[in-house]
């Protein structure tokens, strides 16, 4: 099957459907699909430098990178859509990553034009928390270009039953398929010790460590973490908070100030982003994990927490908490300070319950979250994706032959 990727950028600061959609390309590769990848050179701090024109294979995948023109932060391309007019009609099924961006717009356009059927996987982006950001700006955009887009898609892709349930009252008409986002597994095979973190940052020898991973900004409930860890850091000195992400947008100086104000700044690290041995680190030399957010339209770095064996605290606007609670891997919380102090401290002070959810979390993650059973669950969506708009276009067809009879 050929399938084209579309992204709107490959910027890792960017936030999930970056890594997601890279590596969801990786693993339907592996299983013998040909894929294609086109994005942008947008960057959360500028144009991101990449080849212009020239594809390029990585991980068995063929990426080709476009400029953006302006406005930036709506990834206007004009190259982009010659591209897409030109190489759509090749392709057995594009699958659209992200709403709101001229990416989204021009490739559904052309895949309407030459009927190729196309998955538009929506990256939380429909969950009523954000649709209040800049709530009149979309609503308009959503009549005028966006719905007619939804509606006429394929199918469209949540990463949770949740994330569904939530888009539901837009009444948007095209089916829905349910397919969790994954982790390579096997770089969790082998963990660092879980010394070594302290070993490399001697300062917090003998400290019980909370790990915050993720990007820093308003939809993460860092000011709810900074409230419950103030009223916890200040009554005992064995606690430290890691706060471990990029700050896109310069929203970590309200943390820093918050923090200021609870008077816990001295007990807390911002270690900007962190990667590879050195995130693996931290996750086993820590002892809980906690993401509070107001929404997250997955949560893959709670994934990452449970496949290092680190129990989670978490919101309940976090997408997979039903599934975390179900399993017994972390304790749900609303988004609530004293909910969320309380369950800190019932884990932190508990050894045999954090031994038990890092067990619990680790079994989830090997039945649900591994990207070759997301590959092949989204290989069997796109089959059923291309022969539903066969059998539409044949009925069409058929009508059409009726009326001039």
């Amino acid at each position: 099957m050929k399938i084209l990727q579309i992204l709107a950028s490959v910027d890792p600061k960017s936030g999930g459907p970056a890594l997601s959609a890279t590596k969801l390309g990786e693993f339907l590769g592996a299983i013998g699909h040909d894929v294609t990848i086109y994005t942008t050179n947008y960057g959360i701090d500028g144009n991101l430098d990449l080849p212009d024109g020239p594809a390029v294979v990585r991980d068995g995948v063929l990426y080709r990178y476009f400029s953006v023109d302006w406005p930036r932060n709506y990834r206007f391309s004009v190259e982009f859509a010659r591209a897409l007019s030109r190489d759509v009609p090749h392709h057995d099924l594009v699958q659209i990553h992200g709403i709101y961006l001229f990416t989204t717009l021009a490739a559904a356009f052309y895949c309407q034009r030459y009927r190729i059927p196309y998955v538009i996987t929506i990256h939380g982006m429909l969950d009523p928390f954000l649709r209040r950001k800049s709530r009149i700006r979309k609503a308009i955009y959503r009549w005028l270009f966006e719905k007619r887009c939804l509606d006429r898609a394929a199918a469209i892709h949540y990463t949770s039953e949740e994330e569904m349930e939530l888009a539901k009252p837009l009444g948007i008409k095209a089916p829905t398929i349910v397919v969790p986002w994954g982790l390579d597994v096997s770089k969790y095979a082998r963990l660092p010790e879980n010394t070594l973190y302290k070993e490399q940052h001697p300062y917090l020898k003998d400290k019980k460590i909370l790990l915050f991973l993720g990007r820093i900004n308003f939809t993460k409930g860092l000011d709810l973490l900074c409230q419950a860890f103030g009223q916890i850091a200040r009554r005992r000195d064995d606690i430290h908070l890691l706060i471990a992400g990029p700050d896109n947008e310069g929203y970590a100086k309200n943390v820093r100030r918050w923090l200021a104000e609870e008077g816990v700044s001295n007990k807390t690290t911002f270690t900007g982003m962190i990667e590879g041995q050195e995130k693996l680190a931290a996750l086993t030399g820590s002892d809980v994990f906690v993401l509070p957010s107001y929404t997250d339209s997955f949560g893959m770095a709670v994934v990452e927490a449970m496949a290092s064996g680190l129990p989670v605290v978490i919101s309940d606007r976090v997408k997979i908490w039903r599934e975390i609670k179900q399993a017994g891997a972390g304790i749900v919380t609303n988004c609530d300070a004293s909910e969320l102090e309380q369950a800190l401290l019932s884990v932190l002070d508990d050894s045999a319950l954090k031994k038990r959810m890092g067990i619990n979390g680790r079994e989830l993650v090997e039945r649900e979250f591994r990207w070759e059973k997301t590959a092949e669950r989204m290989s069997g969506a796109y089959e059923e994706a291309i022969s539903a708009a066969k059998r539409s276009e044949k009925h069409a067809t058929t009508l059409k032959r009726q009326a001039y009879q």
